[in-house]
């Protein structure tokens, strides 16, 4: 089983619910934030860039410039990293945006994989994950 947190915002590229991380992003780079959200986003990410590899790739194609469809899971067993991103959601739902626990068993073509994690792109006539909020 894997896991994802999402926004009910599309991501460009993978037309999928745009994950946690990219909304944090847009809402700090947009300055929404205020210092003490800021300064906790800024934790968070630390974290995630100790205990967490940088995923190599995010398309099927192996071409320079492909489209990066590919969206991350996380394993069921990363506990930590879970409870993490729950910490991102909290920041995110108190700037009013709704976040959703997305659960499948199916995550698509896997293009990377790690302990912690695997990248896919959605497989196009896979049944709707189930949604815990």
């Amino acid at each position: 089983m894997f896991v994802r947190v999402t926004v009910p915002h599309k991501h460009k590229e993978s037309h999928q619910p745009m994950g946690v991380f990219q909304a944090a992003f847009q809402l700090r780079d947009r300055g929404k934030m205020n210092p003490a959200d800021e300064l906790r986003h800024d934790e968070i990410l630390r974290w995630f860039n100790l205990h967490l590899p940088i995923p190599g790739r995010f398309s099927r194609s192996r071409r320079r410039h492909a489209a990066c469809k590919a969206i991350c899971w996380f394993r069921k067993q990363a506990v930590d990293h879970i409870g993490m991103v729950r910490n991102l959601a909290t920041l995110l739902e108190r700037h009013g945006l709704a976040t959703r626990t997305v659960h499948t068993a199916k995550p698509g073509y896997v293009v990377y994989e790690d302990d912690h994690q695997v990248v896919a792109v959605p497989f196009r006539d896979t049944i709707a994950p189930r949604v815990s909020d």
